[in-house]
């Protein structure tokens, strides 16, 4: 009954109810621009809790039948195959759908279909300035919707902030009532606001504490702890630091492991010693506990030289000679995939990426704290704000599906690197068997010829982490100093040097 044309002005009615919403258009019903308002609904496969509306296209669509029903313009009028529309280009509304300019492929259809049933009678004329009219009143009714609907948003979150407001208010007030200092509760309410027991949209009361006090109390006692965690972890970073002070002199110092690495390593006693009491404050124990450190470092060190040893035999099987070492050879180069940079041993060991330092660094943060259970390894994340270092453990998020995959983070580069080795060839040393510390003795410097009077100078690891193919080198220029870039043989002219600066982890 209620469907029926002559029940129209009912529907009308009832739209004069909600404040601020648009006439109906021409080209809807008034049940159909009801159902498109206020009907989470997909309005290609019915699916629910769509909460997105394209006042362009009069429909809301979920995730897969966004990308059958909203085509993209250029891709679709660039196919030969439809040719046939190509007129009708400009006749139908564009809207940017996920960063592409789309239009709604049953409204070209519809248009198509109407000019067809029309063509032998009718002008095309006629039919483009009719179509015109219809856009103009279609994209002020498109300008009006949103409007409409930015409006009701912002007194939508008006009205969530004000519930979430007072559920912060009534949960502290009861805190403050079981005895929690009113110190640490202040410090607590930032996490507060962010947890799912705040986050209701409904104003809290004695009835629904009731329900959720017994999750808080175990929220506040795990704050608790985790304050006394990140004060201890906070004065174990101060004392490693004393430690890098003390040992400047190591040759290693600059791939020493972060605070979150020697906390977060197995077989170490940190861990005991920060959760059941404060950090030793007599001399004695204070030095045992720096000696500790030193050791649990140069441990730490060799650890990730093993891991990356067998990782690197496991990625390419009978490729580097037995009896040495492969990570110290100049042909095993590392590429990262997160930053599609170039390193080395034993600069991966202080490799960004692999401590979860990416692009998005925040979410896979959050991502690696939400995934550990344990108390104190939550609170070293959080306090030290970087993942400890991995090659496999951290997520990645890809562009266009926002879901965690699991990822080996690094590779080998997968052909041989005709660069490098040619151009360790060139300063009359075996690729193969030649490790990076000998040639950083050796320190060759390389020129490159851009002109008579413009030449790159580099030094020889600058070198092949610039090549990605043969390199255009043509000689080991001698006459080009260790120390004395400056007294290059090119004296006219400007004078262009390439710089590998690779910060060490602090």
């Amino acid at each position: 009954m209620l469907m029926r044309k002559d029940i129209a002005w009912l529907w009308a009615e009832c739209r004069q109810n909600v404040e601020g919403l648009p006439d109906c258009p021409l080209h809807l019903s008034e049940p159909a621009y009801a159902d498109l308002v206020f009907n989470k609904r997909c309005h290609g496969c019915s699916k629910a809790g769509v909460a997105k509306v394209i006042w362009e296209a009069s429909a809301r669509y979920c995730d897969e039948c966004v990308r059958v029903q909203m085509v993209g313009v250029r891709h679709f009028f660039k196919d030969p195959a439809n040719s046939v529309y190509s007129r009708f280009k400009k006749l139908v509304l564009t809207v940017t759908v996920d960063s592409r300019l789309s239009f709604h492929k049953p409204d070209l259809l519809r248009l198509y279909s109407i000019w067809v049933g029309m063509e032998e009678h009718g002008s095309w004329q006629d039919f483009v300035m009719e179509q015109n009219g219809r856009l103009e009143v279609l994209r002020a009714h498109v300008e009006a919707c949103q409007e409409w609907k930015r409006s009701i948003d912002v007194v939508r979150t008006e009205e969530l902030q004000s519930i979430r407001d007072q559920r912060v208010s009534f949960i502290k007030a009861r805190l403050l009532e079981l005895g929690y200092p009113e110190a640490t509760v202040e410090a607590a309410e930032a996490k507060l606001q962010t947890s799912k027991q705040v986050r209701v949209s409904k104003p809290l009361d004695d009835k629904g504490w009731s329900r959720i006090c017994a999750q808080l109390v175990s929220f506040m006692d795990d704050f608790e702890q985790s304050q006394v965690c990140e004060d201890r972890i906070q004065k174990f970073a101060d004392i490693l630091d004393e430690v890098r002070k003390d040992n400047l002199h190591d040759p290693d110092i600059r791939w020493w492991p972060g605070t979150a690495d020697l906390l977060l390593m197995q077989g170490t006693s940190y861990r005991a010693r920060l959760t059941s009491g404060p950090l030793p404050v007599n001399v004695s124990d204070y030095l045992e506990l720096k000696a500790q450190i030193r050791r649990d470092i140069g441990q730490w060190l060799e650890n990730k030289r093993e891991e990356l040893e067998e990782t690197v035999r496991d990625m390419k099987e009978d490729f580097f000679p037995i009896g040495i070492r492969a990570i110290d050879l100049v042909v095993c180069v590392f590429y990262c995939d997160s930053c599609h940079q170039r390193i080395r041993f034993p600069e991966i060991l202080v490799h960004r990426c692999l401590r979860g330092l990416m692009y998005n660094r925040y979410r896979v943060l959050e991502q690696e704290i939400q995934q550990r259970e344990d108390l104190f390894e939550k609170a070293v994340l959080e306090t030290c704000g970087y993942c400890p270092w991995s090659l496999t453990c951290y997520v990645r998020y890809l562009k266009q599906k926002r879901h965690p995959q699991q990822t080996i983070l690094v590779s080998l580069v997968s052909d041989i690197d005709h660069g490098l080795i040619n151009t360790i060839i060139m300063c009359g040393k075996d690729p193969f068997y030649t490790k990076w510390d000998e040639m950083d003795k050796r320190n060759p410097v390389f020129s490159l010829r851009n002109t008579n009077i413009t030449a790159k100078v580099m030094g020889w690891r600058c070198a092949v982490s610039a090549l990605r193919s043969v390199p255009v080198f043509t000689k080991y220029d001698r006459r080009v100093r260790r120390h004395s870039l400056m007294r290059c043989p090119f004296k006219h002219g400007k004078l262009t040097t390439l710089h590998s600066v690779r910060r060490p982890w602090t």
